[in-house]
């Protein structure tokens, strides 16, 4: 304490710290005294000294620079751009650094020059910020047909890297928020063609902010990074009939519908992993309203344990945009991801969906699937016949030639349902 006499201050007992602690009061040894300078505690500054680098993993840049890297750090500063949600042209988008800048990539639905210039001046990205514009291919246009060989994979060796995407998957897409898939492959390692898990992503050079790099191995199997993301089939024709199709898309809001029929009442629908395997699911059916009199067959569906991945697989579907086409069966353990409208509270939270152990169909020749062929129907063949039904289209890629389905025995037990094909009959 400071105790004032004659305008002079004089201290005592200024610390508890004065007083030794009990286990020094009766010391084995004597404690040296040990007396440290100001001048020792904080030296002068000396000829070329530099503190540590804050940043070792990006390289040394600006001040400037990691101040918007500090800002953009914070997920919400990119999740809530004002006026974001009104853009309905933006599927989706991701910040993070990139070749050592700050980089936002937008991707599109179409060319919206109207979105891309309100991105591009929006005055909550800071200007030092690289930005990107992707748009999504048409469904009218051509995919790229050309695609990775597929190699054998010994059964034994394709169940265990099943289980690997069955293990890390959720905690994958959690982590990082540019994966948009996990998949069976093969990939050349140092000359050798190596089983692998295929980690498919938005942009395999960006990191997010507050993110790790993609991992290189998973549960000991090399990891083939591979840019791509996942669109949606979705249907064109289910508001303009009396009868829904069977296998079209009935949770699609179309736009310059303004035919208002009512066709049935939806009795049942998932979107998610159902059941204790949690598989993938995403279909739903409807009670017509007017009652269809034709004749009935009931249908048995295919059967894991006829199903050889390495026998080339032919598979068949009719859509409404493609109608008749023909893919080859390459896996069933594809897990595609897909994140929430960027104008759904879901994605502002880092929600996603994603569906585990889904079919994977290759195209042949010509796209298998595309936008409009949502809830077709797959099956396998025989002479190029259908025989038993596999599962439903719901999804693709959209670089590489492949489309996801989900089993329909796994629909069937969730829906309670039973499947039927319709037998044609011949007036006599």
């Amino acid at each position: 304490m400071a105790v004032i006499l004659n305008n002079k201050v004089k201290y005592k007992k200024a610390s508890k710290t004065d007083i030794k602690c009990s286990w020094l009061k009766h010391p084995k040894s004597t404690q040296p005294k040990v007396t440290t300078t100001m001048e020792e505690l904080f030296p002068p500054k000396q000829p070329g000294y530099s503190p540590s680098f804050p940043f070792p993993d990006v390289g040394r840049k600006s001040l400037s620079f990691y101040l918007v890297v500090s800002i953009w750090k914070k997920r919400e500063a990119m999740k809530n751009l004002s006026g974001l949600g009104n853009n309905k042209s933006v599927l989706n988008l991701i910040a993070g650094i990139k070749n050592d800048k700050p980089t936002l990539k937008v991707f599109l639905s179409f060319d919206d020059q109207y979105a891309i210039t309100f991105i591009k001046n929006h005055p909550e990205i800071p200007k030092e910020t690289n930005v990107e514009f992707v748009v999504v291919k048409s469904y009218k246009e051509q995919r790229d047909q050309a695609k990775t060989k597929n190699y054998h994979i010994e059964k034994n060796v394709r169940e265990i890297l099943s289980k690997t995407i069955k293990n890390q998957g959720e905690r994958i897409y959690a982590k990082h928020s540019c994966v948009v898939g996990l998949g069976i492959g093969n990939m050349d390692c140092n000359g050798q063609i190596t089983p692998c898990i295929i980690i498919y992503c938005l942009d395999k050079d960006l990191v997010p902010f507050g993110e790790k790099p993609l991992p290189k191995t998973l549960e000991g199997f090399p990891c083939d990074i591979r840019e791509d993301c996942i669109m949606f089939g979705g249907c064109f024709d289910c508001h303009e009939i009396a009868h829904s199709n069977p296998g079209c898309c009935i949770g699609l809001l179309l736009p310059n519908d303004n035919s208002g029929q009512i066709i049935g009442k939806v009795r049942e629908s998932y979107c998610g992993n159902w059941g204790p395997e949690d598989i993938g699911i995403d279909a739903a059916f409807v009670q017509n309203y007017e009652q269809d009199n034709a004749a009935y067959r009931e249908l048995q569906p295919a059967d894991e344990s006829e199903l050889d991945y390495g026998d080339q697989l032919i598979v068949l579907k009719r859509g409404g945009t493609t109608g008749k086409t023909f893919g080859r069966l390459l896996d069933g353990s594809h897990s595609p991801c897909v994140n929430p409208r960027v104008d759904d509270v879901a994605w502002k939270w880092g929600g996603f969906y994603f569906f585990d152990r889904c079919f994977a169909i290759e195209d042949i020749n010509e796209p298998f699937f595309n936008l409009g062929d949502s809830g077709s129907g797959v099956f396998l063949t025989e002479n190029e016949n259908p025989t038993k039904p596999l599962g439903i289209a719901f999804a693709k890629l959209d670089h590489e030639p492949i489309t996801f389905v989900c089993r329909i025995d796994q629909v069937a037990k969730a829906l309670k349902l039973r499947l039927y094909e319709i037998v044609e009959t011949m007036d006599i």
